[in-house]
């Protein structure tokens, strides 16, 4: 795959600053009975426009262990957040740990390189506004101050 940022470029927009894009509400939106999503428009701040998404969802509002969390980059993933109750092993190396983890996608890289899962033992979200705040602060995503409300 040729995408178009480099995996350094890839590494300074995550460490970056960004702020949700103007005009738009931190709102999450219910779908089917129990689960809600949230999709926002970032900018990095100070630097050039970028497209760039970050996303959450809950398979069950009022489950933890099902949200959900991606920075998308020109609708590529290139970090997301996620739960597994047990870890998943390959040739008896455990490749994605059990608890809360953070993938690290590159996808300039191939095979296991190209989505690494690193453990994150500390977030332990208690409800999707927990949740929602945690994985900004991860990603360096500064949420306009309406956000701390909900």
């Amino acid at each position: 795959m040729n995408f178009r940022y480099r995996s350094h470029q890839i590494y300074d927009i995550v460490k970056g600053k960004k702020s949700v894009r103007e005009g738009q509400s931190v709102e999450f939106k219910t779908y089917k009975e129990h689960s809600k999503t949230l999709s926002l428009d970032l900018d990095l701040v100070g630097g050039p426009l970028l497209n760039m998404r970050f996303k959450v969802n809950a398979g069950r509002a009022d489950d933890p262990e099902t949200y959900r969390a991606a920075l998308l980059l020109d609708d590529t993933r290139i970090r997301g957040v996620d739960y597994r109750d047990l870890p998943q092993k390959k040739h008896y190396k455990v490749t994605i740990p059990a608890g809360w983890h953070q993938n690290i996608l590159d996808p300039n890289l191939s095979g296991d390189d190209g989505n690494r899962h690193d453990p994150l033992p500390d977030l332990n979200p208690t409800d999707l506004k927990d949740f929602l705040h945690k994985v900004a602060a991860l990603w360096q995503i500064e949420l306009p101050h309406e956000a701390m409300l909900i």
